[in-house]
């Protein structure tokens, strides 16, 4: 998995988006329009974190990207990103359960967690309310994750190494 994060005097552990890593050389990247397969390439000169359970055996990193390969084209819209906010403030009416637990449209911290629950990899209990805040307290306060975070190397024109 990889997450964004803004770079923040105020908070550096601010992540503000997430994908998965399928490959050396590809993520499944949720977007608004549909997730969509991107080079890593792509978060070269991004402050980007790499973050992955190193006890994984190739049969769950398999059905990892089979599960995020499966989500290819699932769009998020801004109604859902205003009813997790509703979710998070405890305000859970019909409409704000609906769209939050309606798995066609999948913000980026739901997408990373449906794409670990359909792997059968355990994430989260529940995946319909995460946000990457979520995911953020998980990397920081799981020990078994681990992380890298790639700095640019200047000499090749800001790709990271």
């Amino acid at each position: 998995m990889g997450v964004f994060h803004e770079m923040s005097a105020v908070d550096p552990l601010r992540f503000t988006h997430a994908f998965i890593v399928l490959d050396e050389t590809t993520a499944m990247e949720p977007w608004p329009t549909g997730a969509r397969l991107v080079g890593l390439a792509k978060f070269a000169t991004s402050p980007v974190a790499y973050v992955w359970l190193p006890d994984l055996d190739d049969k769950d990193r398999d059905r990892l990207v089979a599960a995020a390969l499966a989500l290819d084209g699932t769009p998020y819209r801004v109604r859902d990103m205003g009813a997790l906010l509703m979710w998070r403030l405890g305000r859970r009416g019909v409409r704000t359960v609906r769209t939050v637990t309606d798995r066609r449209y999948l913000t980026p911290g739901q997408f990373v967690a449906e794409t670990y629950r359909r792997a059968a990899v355990p994430m989260f209990d529940d995946p319909h309310g995460i946000t990457i805040g979520d995911l953020t307290a998980l990397i920081v306060a799981v020990e078994q994750w681990h992380q890298r975070v790639p700095t640019p190397d200047v000499s090749r024109g800001g790709a990271a190494s």
